[in-house]
């Protein structure tokens, strides 16, 4: 199962931008499989996180999410991602910069 389907009960190509609205109505965290990063984020950030995906069992990266914000849960600090806020892409990437990898 892809973690698209995991993630939003969908296929990637399916997706659309309500998804990732509705998605983030609920504090979301990261984890080994599904990463976060703001639409403020460097390329060579973006190339780390999939190097991680490639030497693990893959991942799910979501550009332009909300800022991330910190809540104490049972005594443990962790840091969500949550609302409507999303944050777009400041600069371009190009279809042949960055590739989904299966």
């Amino acid at each position: 199962m892809s973690f698209s389907v995991q993630i939003f009960g969908k296929h990637i190509f399916d997706l659309n931008i309500e998804d990732v609205y509705s998605f983030f109505q609920l504090p979301r965290e990261e984890n080994q499989n599904l990463e976060f990063k703001s639409g403020e984020v460097q390329i060579e950030s973006i190339y780390k996180e999939i190097c991680a995906f490639l030497n693990s069992s893959g991942g799910f990266l979501i550009i332009g999410t909300p800022k991330e914000t910190s809540e104490i849960v049972n005594g443990r600090e962790i840091k969500i991602c949550k609302g409507y806020n999303l944050t777009y892409l400041i600069g371009i990437l190009f279809p042949d910069t960055v590739h989904s990898c299966k």
